[in-house]
């Protein structure tokens, strides 16, 4: 199922910080360096041409899965390394010339997002350090190799084992070209501009060996936290679950809580079994048709691409399941429907629940609603045995 992009809040909210934190801090540096009026006006043209251009590469990674592997993902955390590079640069102003520890934008950068990305916004950074302290063409050159060599190592960052190793690389290389640009432009160094180029070195170095693997950590684990968000009750998708209709909550609750109890069995990722089953219906909320309903709603709102695509199953309807998280929500939630319709028609005493569940399944598998959802044989008997004995489909 093919969809148009969609227009989120999540993304656009993020991206307008991006563009006041630019226009703040390219503000204050100006009345800093007092600026004319001209100049000024020539550094938010610089900021109007670059800036769409950096939406737009945020853009391309995220569909192209370039950002946490999530083509639904938002930008925040974007937007917070953007807001530090804007506090970071406002600092460094105050710094000599050709001491600036540069490096640090891109690694920031690459750490909360890629390293196109990283390289994009280091040399953005640049360019209006440049405009507005008037850097010398030496010392904007070696800011510019500084900033591309950074954004080379940081993708050797991810790897534990070279991660020291990279860090005397990046202090050796942080030393090596400020003292070089200052010595062709001034053909002179001094012992102290020796001791800020070892500064800003060791300052880079820190960075990259303790604080980016914990930066970079955190951002892969925003689908993680994603999910814990998801099943809040204060979320807001599920408060508008709760006022519609409060059989359609508790149904979705149950569904989660068997889903995720039968994949951490299975060894299926729970926390995307159990956010699945909780929004498997999601679509009922705006009525049919509910399979492009739900997607919606669920892209609107920056759901993982996982996620989106269970929903893009919903009951087999469109699409059949593709993965065993699928199918497990899937036999779930038919399940419980036909439990609670038939407790509603004949009284749970009239019937037998164990026969309904191994009939249902038996012709959920007969009729290859599972052939392409990787879901083994012995894995369908387990979970149709276990929710046989299930308490709460009681």
């Amino acid at each position: 199922m093919n969809h148009s992009e969609k227009i989120s809040i999540y993304r656009v909210i993020p991206c307008i910080a991006i563009f006041c934190s630019a226009m703040v801090s390219a503000g204050v540096l100006c009345y800093i360096n007092q600026l004319q009026f001209d100049e000024m006006f020539c550094v938010g043209i610089v900021i109007l041409g670059i800036l769409p251009l950096l939406f737009f590469e945020m853009t391309y990674e995220r569909r192209r899965e370039g950002l946490f592997h999530n083509i639904q993902t938002t930008y925040g955390r974007i937007a917070l390394g953007f807001f530090l590079c804007c506090v970071l640069m406002l600092i460094m102003s105050f710094l000599p010339e050709f001491f600036r520890p540069v490096m640090l934008f891109p690694l920031i950068m690459v750490a909360f997002s890629n390293e196109n990305i990283g390289l994009m916004t280091g040399l953005f950074f640049n360019v209006l350090l440049a405009l507005t302290t008037g850097e010398s063409f030496h010392e904007l050159l070696a800011y510019t190799v500084m900033i591309s060599i950074a954004c080379v190592l940081a993708k050797v960052l991810k790897q534990q084992e070279y991660r020291i190793y990279i860090g005397l690389i990046l202090l050796f290389m942080t030393v090596l070209f400020s003292s070089v640009f200052c010595y062709l432009t001034n053909e002179t160094i001094t012992p102290t501009q020796m001791l800020y180029a070892a500064a800003n070195g060791i300052a880079v170095c820190l960075y990259a060996v303790l604080i980016y693997p914990i930066n970079k950590q955190k951002t892969e684990e925003d689908i993680s936290y994603h999910y814990e968000t998801l099943l809040h009750d204060d979320y807001s998708l599920l408060r508008e679950l709760k006022n519609y209709s409060q059989a359609e909550y508790r149904h979705a609750r149950k569904v989660s809580d068997i889903a995720y109890k039968y994949a951490l069995q299975l060894g299926y990722k729970a926390d995307l079994a159990a956010v699945a089953g909780l929004y498997y219906r999601l679509g009922h909320l705006e009525g049919e048709p509910f399979v492009e309903n739900g997607v919606r709603l669920a892209e609107k709102h920056c759901f993982p691409k996982e996620l989106i695509q269970i929903l893009q199953e919903y009951a087999g309807e469109k699409e059949l399941p593709s993965t065993p998280e699928s199918a497990l929500v899937h036999m779930i939630d038919g399940i419980l429907l036909k439990i609670e319709l038939l407790d509603k028609q004949v009284g749970a005493s009239q019937w037998n629940r164990e026969v309904l569940i191994y009939q249902t399944l038996n012709e959920y598998s007969t009729a290859g609603l599972y052939d392409t959802s990787g879901l083994s044989i012995n894995a369908f008997i387990k979970i149709r045995e276990l929710l046989a004995k299930e308490e709460l489909l009681s």
